[in-house]
């Protein structure tokens, strides 16, 4: 526990004190909400079809709070508004994946290639996801159509700030624990790293697809289990790597956010039991698909990008 709560305040300085890169991205995050607030995307998507409905998905879920209830308030509106199903993925991966703490935080903590590998990632499941739920969803639903279930709350958004305070206070208990959350349970992950009984997931079965493979699923499951949330799993991530995850674990990680069990409630309390399960399983797959497909990608092109395991690095 010592070896943990050390490592979580290492963490916390480095990214904190040293890096000034949480400051930067909480400030620009309470900006873009004060600004851009969730109403004025909502009502660009709603009644629209084409490209500008997801366009502003992307918008929607860049300016999204990390908080549990923004998210779901946003994606409950989405569903009950008659949003499409490439606009519900498009809020999804932006809103867990591709804020700006990820944009500013990831690189400074595992460098530029995994921020690359990140984005790219997000392009993958988008990819995979909306291709998946086309085929799920085609036959019995229309785009645009998906039919929300008539006990899903309809909150209101949680970001609607009428003064600058008021937004930073709002950003700060909603990110606070999320933040904390992460540094406790990746010094945890950092603590087994360093111990004797340490076993690098990325050599289980070889260094194949195999390997590969078997990371994608370890890396969902270790998200899954951890109710792993927005922002928290930077910290987590950052860890599951430097204990050895495979490149292909790592994204199927940070991803399978998606599938967490809060948001598989989610799903299934907008979309109904049986389509809400059907809809985290397809993000699910997803996520392991873009996690191998990612990893192809580096691979075929000569971009290594490889785990420095935490004892390596104290040397």
């Amino acid at each position: 526990m010592t070896t943990a709560l050390e490592m979580a305040w290492a963490t916390f300085h480095y990214i904190v004190v040293y890096r000034f890169a949480i400051g930067f991205a909480f400030l620009l995050s309470v900006l873009l909400q004060f600004f851009l607030p969730a109403e004025r995307w909502l009502q660009v998507i709603h009644g629209r079809s084409g490209p500008m409905p997801v366009l502003a998905a992307v918008g929607l879920g860049f300016t999204t709070s990390p908080g549990r209830q923004a998210i779901e308030s946003n994606f409950s509106h989405l569903v009950t508004g008659g949003a499409s199903l490439t606009a519900l993925v498009t809020y999804l991966i932006c809103s867990h994946n591709l804020t700006v703490y990820y944009l500013l935080m990831l690189g400074p903590l595992l460098g530029k290639d995994v921020l690359f590998s990140h984005v790219l990632g997000g392009v993958m499941v988008f990819i995979t996801a909306s291709l998946g739920l086309s085929l799920v969803f085609g036959k019995t639903h229309k785009p645009g159509k998906l039919e929300a279930n008539e006990d899903a709350a309809v909150a209101q958004p949680t970001v609607r700030l009428e003064r600058f305070v008021r937004a930073v206070s709002l950003e700060l208990w909603t990110t606070g624990p999320l933040v904390l959350y992460g540094l406790l349970l990746g010094g945890l992950i950092a603590a087994w790293g360093l111990s004797p009984w340490h076993v690098a997931p990325a050599t289980l079965c070889g260094s194949g697809i195999t390997a590969q493979s078997i990371n994608t699923v370890l890396g969902l499951g270790v998200s899954f289990l951890t109710w792993m949330s927005p922002v928290a799993n930077l910290f987590v991530g950052t860890y599951v790597w430097k204990v050895g995850i495979a490149h292909a674990g790592l994204v199927s990680f940070f991803f399978g956010s998606l599938v967490s069990w809060p948001r598989v409630r989610l799903y299934q309390r907008t979309l109904g039991d049986r389509q809400g399960a059907v809809f985290a399983v397809v993000l699910a797959l997803a996520a392991i698909a873009a996690g191998l497909l990612v990893a192809l990608c580096f691979h075929f092109t000569d971009l290594s990008i490889h785990y420095k395991l935490i004892a390596q690095q104290m040397l």
